[in-house]
């Protein structure tokens, strides 16, 4: 049933999505997250992540008529889906929707307003790495098994998660260089700031090699936001 229902969401979210309301385009992102955390075939998984990313690209589409707040509220439902499966046990899914989630602010960062930036980093990525955070120790002995059964895999569940890891500091750090001014304009910019920092700490103390360098990476660029925001207050 799976395998023959998929197609005709496929077919449905490539060909017909700029013609969706709001409703119908909330019922595809969560149809596509139900198909993106079944379990019987990754490769539906990988593909419905890809049709997430083609939804992302509509909602914030100006061909497509969408109440201003209606277009918000789908595009922090479709990454806070990004957000569930970019913490899987499979660790495949996970470097497929974070990609895609970091992919879709890089994309269209330049077009959200200043209160969307402030609840993607308080709903969405914070979120994000407290989970990461757990990595396997929020691991089942049926997941176990499932990484274990990859083929060309090191079978380690902590050397998976810390690719993780390290692919989410990379790819936030890559959108605090991106949208600084985005970012230095939120109202919460300080308490944001604090809680950056203390999240690169974290993971510095607590994670290998991979993630350490991560989190040094990601709190390089923070502290060029902080620098480059004092500049501009001064200049003012």
């Amino acid at each position: 049933m799976l395998r023959t229902a998929f197609p005709s969401v496929n077919l449905i979210c490539s060909d017909f999505v700029l013609s969706f309301d709001a409703a119908a385009m909330e019922c595809a992102i969560n149809t596509l997250q139900r198909y993106g955390q079944q379990r019987l075939d990754v490769n539906i998984t990988l593909s419905a992540i890809g049709l997430i990313w083609n939804v992302s690209d509509t909602v914030r589409s100006p061909a497509v008529e969408l109440p201003s707040e209606a277009r918000d509220r789908l595009w922090l439902k479709l990454l806070d889906c990004l957000l569930v499966l970019g913490t899987d046990n499979r660790s495949e899914v996970r470097t497929s929707a974070l990609q895609t989630l970091f992919k879709c602010l890089e994309l269209h960062g330049n077009k959200l307003p200043e209160g969307t930036w402030s609840s993607v980093l308080h709903r969405i990525l914070f979120p994000l790495f407290d989970r990461i955070k757990q990595g396997p120790e929020a691991v089942s002995d049926n997941a176990r098994e499932e990484i274990q059964s990859i083929p060309f895999t090191t079978h380690d569940p902590q050397s998976l998660w810390a690719d993780t890891t390290a692919l989410a500091f990379n790819s936030f750090a890559t959108i605090m260089a991106n949208f600084k001014e985005q970012l230095a304009n939120m109202q919460d910019f300080g308490e944001t700031i604090s809680r950056l920092a203390d999240l690169s700490v974290d993971f510095f103390g607590r994670a290998g090699d991979k993630s350490c360098a991560a989190s040094l990476i990601m709190f390089r660029q923070l502290v060029a936001l902080v620098k480059d925001s004092s500049t501009a207050n001064l200049e003012e």
